[in-house]
């Protein structure tokens, strides 16, 4: 009998069944019924919602720069950019096509700032390792 009850409470236990039931008698105040399960759900649906929002918002900012960028409107492609990054921080994309814009307008040491944020986002990335190494300039004679 002991040997059956310790089995059955260990496949309850298992299929997380009983803890589940166990801990909301131990601790009714974070349950359910207290609000307080809902309460973190909602708010990380919340933070979700925005930070997809945001990210949408920030793919737009990228793409109006992209399209900046091939009409050799770099200032603008820089500002456009530069709203992106500041919608989501280490958005790749964004990050390198700001070094690029950068980079065109001749501001070496902003472009170096930028791609080397890029390069932090995708360490692999070739398009990055070449912004940077295209802001850093021709590697001197030995």
């Amino acid at each position: 009998m002991h040997i059956r009850f310790l089995s059955t409470f260990a496949l309850l236990t298992g299929l997380g069944l009983l803890l589940p039931a166990m801990a909301s008698a131990q601790f009714p105040d974070i349950t359910e019924s207290s609000g307080h399960y809902k309460d973190a759900a909602t708010k990380a649906a919340e933070c979700y919602g925005r930070g997809a929002r945001a990210m949408k918002k920030a793919e737009k900012q990228a793409a109006a720069g992209d399209t900046e960028k091939a009409r050799e409107n770099y200032q603008r492609a820089k500002n456009e950019f530069s709203k992106a990054v500041g919608l989501q921080e280490g958005y790749f994309e964004a990050l390198l096509g700001l070094g690029q814009a950068y980079l065109a307008l001749g501001m070496k040491e902003s472009a170096l700032d930028a791609c080397a944020h890029a390069l932090a986002a995708k360490p692999k990335s070739t398009e990055a390792q070449a912004c940077a190494e295209a802001a850093r300039g021709p590697a001197a004679a030995g």
